[in-house]
């Protein structure tokens, strides 16, 4: 297998970051909605998003979210700043997204 020509490698580059950017911005969005952020769920939640938000809590606070008591909410950090045991120089970090 041949490598890919210079330009072919940095348009691949460029999209896989677009795309990412994409991705970060629809997880935030979903997070907002199901109001992960929050100390009580929406009134407008379904059971199953009940259940999701309560699973995304939990994970975030495995990463490292801070719980707020002052106003009962969660201070909810971006992928990138997620702090996991394995985030070392050479590891391949867990992230949520």
């Amino acid at each position: 297998m041949h490598p890919l020509d210079r330009d072919l490698r940095r348009h691949l580059e460029s999209t896989v970051k677009a795309a990412r950017d994409i991705a970060e911005r629809a997880a935030r969005s979903l997070l907002e909605q199901l109001g992960v952020e929050r100390a009580a769920a929406f009134s407008y939640l379904s059971e199953r998003q009940r259940g999701l938000r309560r699973r995304l809590r939990s994970h975030g606070r495995q990463l490292g979210d801070r719980f707020l008591p002052t106003r009962g909410s969660s201070k909810v950090m971006r992928p990138d700043e997620a702090k996991t045991p394995d985030s070392g120089p050479g590891a391949c970090g867990t992230m949520l997204f």
